[in-house]
């Protein structure tokens, strides 16, 4: 009685207040208590959703906020980058999140990150200033960034090696789903006020629960804390996957930014119809990213690069070359498929190709990417679509991704030589 006694109180004491060093070096994330393995999984989706948090549910209360502050100089410009502000944070504080994951721990910048989301975001419903709402907006992006990172970085972590592909996938669907949920509830809010909608931002409180109690941390540093952590940046393995990366979101943030403008002067679609139609190219990519592990399985990664790469080319081309609302959604829904499956793919691979010491920073440098993507692109399209039209501007998007199908594949080839 007395030696069982003994083992209980000692696993109580290496579960809730840590362990020596000789259990460190044994210690993995993936030895969570059972209680919370039934937990853990909805809370890295939910954490994974924030991505879409900061830019799809402020959308729809843009005209409001700039109706209110209407005498503040460049209004129009500035109501618009309380979205790009956001991005533009998140990609810079990606790499920043990346390493201090790997210094400190996943659960910390994971908290903290919640918290900065929750405070930063919500703040936005008593600021008064303009400028303060977009300093505002920029410390929420960092936040998202720490989240983000470190929900993902976790998924290599706590995800079995055969579960990890299908995970990326459910962890893409669920950003696609979340911003079709967050548009429509920061739609429903801002018939209410323009500052009810920064009260979505509660919801980073939601995680801090199951983020303390449901991820013991694997402390590895405590076995070597002054090893020198380098990086594989010549690693094709790393960088081709975070180019395909970039590249699928520079192209793919055309369709929220210049669809509307097409579909309402080609073909004359209502609102409504526009809404509906970039919705179903989130649903498209939600729904073939659950099968991403699939077509991992049959074809290989060099393949799904190349099919995905070239399904977005199809796409875009649809969409550049439609003269009717059914060709424009017909070009949505098959450019959805390929936009679905690159993220779960390159995430999938990187968390595959490095050591645990190292995961944080490559999915730092994936996070990153992707979000310089969505801010680059209409800074570098703009003068194109001025130039040449949106329809043609999509044409040349999509002979960009046909020359991506080729090199992706091509440079991981290389690796494998």
């Amino acid at each position: 009685m007395k030696g069982w006694i003994t083992g209980k109180f000692g696993s109580f004491v290496r579960q809730y207040r840590g362990t020596s060093m000789n259990s460190l070096e044994k210690t993995s994330l993936t030895d969570a208590p059972q209680w919370s393995q039934r937990h853990r999984d909805w809370v890295l989706l939910f954490a994974s959703m924030f991505s879409l948090l900061a830019g799809a549910a402020v959308a729809p209360a843009l005209p409001a906020m700039a109706a209110y502050f209407s005498h503040v100089p460049n209004v129009g410009t500035l109501t618009k980058l309380t979205l790009s502000t956001t991005a533009l944070f998140i990609a810079v504080g990606a790499g920043p999140a990346g390493w201090l994951i790997d210094r400190i721990g996943r659960k910390p910048v994971l908290a903290a990150g919640a918290l900065i989301t929750g405070i930063a975001g919500t703040s936005g419903a008593a600021l008064d200033s303009l400028y303060l709402i977009l300093v505002s907006r920029a410390l929420l992006g960092l936040g998202v960034a720490c989240v983000v990172t470190s929900a993902t970085t976790l998924i290599g972590d706590v995800i079995e090696p055969a579960r990890q592909a299908s995970f990326f996938g459910r962890q893409t669907a669920a950003m696609k789903f979340g911003g079709i949920l967050f548009l429509l509830l920061g739609g429903a809010l801002t018939t209410l006020s323009w500052r009810a909608v920064f009260l979505i931002d509660l919801l980073a409180f939601a995680i801090l629960p199951g983020v303390l109690r449901g991820f013991p941390e694997a402390t590895r540093r405590a076995v070597q804390p002054r090893a020198r952590l380098s990086l594989p940046w010549r690693n094709a393995r790393v960088l081709a996957p975070v180019f395909a990366t970039f590249a699928c979101q520079l192209f793919f943030y055309m369709i929220p930014t210049q669809v509307p403008f097409h579909l309402a002067t080609t073909v004359k679609a209502a609102p409504m119809a526009i809404s509906v139609a970039i919705a179903l190219n989130l649903v498209s990519a939600a729904l073939v990213a659950t099968q991403i592990h699939r077509m991992i399985q049959w074809l290989g990664a060099r393949q799904v690069y190349a099919l995905s790469l070239l399904t977005m080319a199809l796409g875009f081309g649809l969409i550049g070359l439609g003269d009717s609302y059914g060709v424009f959604v017909c070009g949505l829904l098959v450019a959805g498929m390929g936009t679905g499956t690159i993220f779960p793919c390159a995430a999938a691979g990187i968390v595959s190709v490095v050591g645990e010491a190292q995961r944080g920073r490559v999915t730092g440098l994936l996070v990153m990417m992707a979000f310089a993507g969505q801010f680059i692109s209409p800074l570098v399209l703009a003068p194109l679509v001025q130039s040449i039209g949106i329809g043609q501007s999509f044409l040349a998007a999509a002979a960009a991704l046909l020359a991506c199908a080729v090199i992706v594949p091509l440079w991981l080839s290389a690796a494998n030589e």
